[in-house]
């Protein structure tokens, strides 16, 4: 079902199918006091199967009105009961975090593009890049077993006495890097070293 809301210069009040829309003239959108209040009619409850649903993709949403075009960055998007939906989330259950693996090679980028939790296989004795931005971090799941040494950046090392830690030749040894400002921290996470 298509809706054809009026011009809201012209009328700010918009009835189709029992569900009255009120135009908001401060968000510049129509919405529907019924859905504000947490109440949903049946007609309401159909239009809202074939809405955006958790989880979809909206990166490349275009709505009837065109309010969202492809590019448009959409993490600055408010919801109807005002909440920044990027700036503010609110999580209830658990969080998943995206795991990866180390790029190949003796210089990879410690880069969250690759997973928050990355294992990596040495190959040689190898000296990692740090790609991390303010508020970033990634947790290494190393993985020695031939007594290879690893050059970190300049890491400000929290845990093994200040000092990098000591890799398990047949454990994997749990390393979290993060930065803070321009500063990158660095702990051993468990205890395979």
């Amino acid at each position: 079902m298509a809706l054809n809301f009026p011009d809201p210069g012209v009328s700010t009040i918009y009835t189709a199918d029992g569900i009255t829309y009120t135009y908001d003239a401060v968000k510049g959108y129509w919405r529907t006091s019924t859905l504000d209040a947490g109440i949903a009619t049946a007609g309401q409850g159909a239009l809202a199967d074939s809405a955006v649903q958790p989880g979809d993709n909206v990166s490349d949403l275009i709505n009837d009105a065109g309010y969202l075009i492809p590019g448009d960055n959409v993490s600055d998007l408010i919801n109807d009961a005002g909440y920044a939906t990027a700036a503010n989330p609110v999580f209830t259950g658990s969080i998943e975090e995206q795991t990866g693996t180390m790029p190949a090679g003796t210089t990879p980028a410690i880069d969250p593009a690759n997973g928050t939790v990355q294992e990596w296989t040495l190959t040689g004795n190898s000296s990692p890049t740090d790609s991390l931005a303010d508020g970033e971090f990634v947790e290494l799941l190393i993985q020695d077993g031939t007594a290879y040494t690893i050059t970190w950046p300049t890491i400000t090392w929290l845990t093994d006495g200040a000092a990098a830690p000591i890799l398990g030749l047949t454990t994997v040894t749990p390393v979290l890097i993060q930065k803070v400002g321009s500063t990158l921290y660095g702990r051993r996470t468990g205890d395979g070293g």
